[in-house]
């Protein structure tokens, strides 16, 4: 049993162990324990008799693993011994002790080995490693050889060597070579040019999914949209879809405007004209008793104005007809 004094001077040297003041208990092996270990892992078991020794962590080692080195692997490829005539239990086909005909590897022989004796192939060296811990039995590099990365180097550098003797070839035949030098600071080269412009964004489908992509046009040199006039009460720029219907600056001359929003735009192309002439034939049909609607038969009603226009052509051209047999073509 221990005393009194004999417990508040293990306590005192513990706190001083804690605090840096007295040096660290020594294990058995001869290292330092930390102080701050609780003692139900520093103290051993009663029954584990540890002869005296107080303060360990031998008793929180794994003793069942074995010293054996794990990073161990086969001989790829190795041989041991080649004999000069047939051995009773061989294989018949090369005469390696080693394995039998119906795991043979090599080129089957006309007549084996067996029956020759001649050619006897060297026998391959069988080993029995035992790999007991975890990481060297999963491990997917144990056993690799670097001169098999040598090769595959090597037969990169040729297709690599090989490219670049083609894009040697094609600069070389080509009939336009520029010899103009730009500017590392000023000009960009055209693989990065491309880049800017490759600024792409989803479409939302009807069904709810998105497909399809639409490019930016709008390179980094362009002034964007919302930088035209810094005024707030100018044109609405919506950042979402970047569209701004109106026109930014419409106190500026027509010569003098870069942008003059989107719905100049919209109104601006072929496409739009020849819907307006649709619209202003349907709205002229409806004196004339017909009741097509182009926003419920579309091409019902692009037909109607097709023959429309067909038929005043085949009329002008008849009225012309007429008058060149009339008055002559002179």
């Amino acid at each position: 049993m221990r005393s009194r004094e004999d417990y508040k001077r293990e306590k005192d040297l513990d706190e001083a162990r804690k605090a840096g003041i007295a040096p660290a208990a020594i294990d058995s092996d001869g290292k330092c324990i930390n102080p701050h270990i609780p003692q139900y892992m520093t103290k051993g078991l009663w029954y584990l008799n540890q002869e005296g020794v107080t303060t360990t962590l031998m008793h929180q080692k794994n003793w069942k693993t074995r010293n054996n080195d794990q990073n161990n692997w086969y001989d790829r490829g190795a041989k041991i011994a080649q004999a000069k005539h047939y051995r009773q239990g061989a294989c018949e086909n090369c005469g390696s002790i080693s394995h039998t005909l119906k795991y043979c590897l090599e080129r089957p022989r006309r007549v084996g080995a067996k029956f020759t004796g001649n050619h006897i192939a060297a026998d391959d060296k069988i080993q029995n490693l035992i790999i007991t811990k975890y990481d060297a039995k999963r491990d997917r590099w144990n056993g690799y050889d670097t001169n098999e990365y040598e090769k595959l180097f090597h037969r990169h550098e040729k297709i690599e060597e090989l490219k670049r003797e083609d894009q040697h070839k094609k600069i070389q035949n080509t009939k336009f070579v520029t010899n103009k030098r730009y500017d590392d600071e000023d000009k960009t080269k055209d693989e990065e040019h491309m880049n800017f412009d490759k600024v792409e964004k989803r479409i939302n489908t009807v069904a709810g999914g998105s497909t399809g992509t639409i490019r930016n046009l709008r390179i980094r040199e362009d002034t964007a949209k919302y930088l035209l006039n810094l005024d707030l009460d100018s044109a609405y720029y919506d950042p979402k879809s970047r569209s701004m219907r109106e026109d930014p600056n419409p106190d500026r001359p027509i010569d003098d405007r870069c942008y003059s929003g989107d719905n100049n735009l919209k109104t601006s192309g072929c496409e739009y004209q020849e819907f307006m002439k649709l619209q202003s034939y349907q709205f002229n049909s409806l004196e004339k008793s017909l009741t097509c609607i182009e926003n419920l038969a579309p091409s019902q009603a692009e037909e109607l104005i097709f023959k429309k226009k067909l038929q005043e052509d085949r009329l002008l051209h008849s009225k012309k007809v007429k008058i060149f047999s009339k008055y002559g073509n002179g």
